[in-house]
């Protein structure tokens, strides 16, 4: 409930962060050309103290957020204004590199949901990231159903496969303070620790 109300609040803040930014340059341009100095510091001063907070939020999030490791099989869930995507890691192979199967599920029941906007790493255990190669791309996921898709991600000689970690990956994701935050995903991790 609480995470849910963090969610609800950091898309709020975002939006109005927008707003803000807005009605406060709109504010500043007809002050400045009324001749209202007044009207213009004080707006800017407004502006600039709601940045200053928004920025905190923002930045805040990672350091406050403990680290979660997630078992292969447990799911976590992707949030727009509901949450509705779900993935989860299924298998893990060991050959030619690591191949891990991730299931991708929606519980939704009319909007599809897009995989394709997650940001997908696997990290080794000197803390090194690898992208996926090659592999078929992620499709639209329609309301109600699941599929599985094999990433494969080649890791130098000698690098220990250690977590996968799955974030949105969208510029504004990083811009949302809360639990949506790319940073702050980043904090939660599926153990993958062993495959080499």
């Amino acid at each position: 409930m609480l995470v849910q109300l963090l969610r609800l609040l950091g898309f709020a803040a975002f939006l109005f962060t927008g707003l803000v930014i807005v009605a406060g340059l709109a504010l500043m341009l007809f002050g400045t050309l009324t001749g209202r100095p007044r009207l213009l510091t004080v707006t800017a001063t407004a502006v600039t103290a709601w940045l200053a907070c928004y920025a905190v939020a923002v930045l805040a999030g990672p350091f406050v957020t403990p680290r979660r490791s997630i078992a292969p099989g447990e799911e976590i869930a992707f949030c727009g204004v509901d949450c509705h995507l779900h993935v989860s890691v299924a298998g893990i192979s060991r050959d030619s590199g690591v191949a891990l199967t991730l299931r991708f599920r929606s519980d939704a029941r009319v909007a599809s949901e897009y995989p394709s906007h997650l940001r997908i790493r696997l990290i080794d255990a000197a803390g090194h990231e690898y992208r996926p190669v090659g592999g078929e791309p992620l499709a639209p996921l329609p309301a109600g159903t699941e599929y599985r898709r094999d990433l494969r991600f080649d890791l130098p000689p000698g690098a220990v496969a250690d977590r996968l970690v799955a974030t949105w990956g969208d510029w504004q994701d990083y811009l949302v303070p809360g639990p949506e935050n790319a940073m702050v995903q980043r904090r939660r991790a599926f153990r993958v620790g062993g495959a080499a």
